[in-house]
């Protein structure tokens, strides 16, 4: 899924979401064909998809969604057109 909605968060909502997510990502270096890959990744996903992450030649596996995220996807997806959480990622 993505979007663009410029403001769409608002002060209420975006200062917060950010620090959520700033805090509660654990970020890895993950290693390709010709080593660490330039880049930091962090992939999670809803239940019950196990999808992978595949770049440059690296495999990240997935994490699930912390609580955090149902809280953001709650206020994001509905912005989207998507109000049920069974229509969510």
């Amino acid at each position: 899924f993505a979007g663009y909605l410029p403001r769409a968060l608002g002060e209420q909502h975006a200062p917060r979401f950010f620090e959520l997510a700033r805090r509660g990502t654990t970020w890895l270096q993950p290693s390709g064909r010709w080593g660490p890959l330039p880049l930091r990744t962090a992939w999670m996903t809803g239940a019950p998809c196990m999808c992978k992450y595949r770049y440059g030649g690296a495999e990240v596996s997935p994490e699930p969604f912390p609580a955090w995220m149902q809280e953001i996807l709650g206020v994001c997806m509905p912005l989207c057109g998507l109000p049920r959480p069974s229509q969510w990622p």
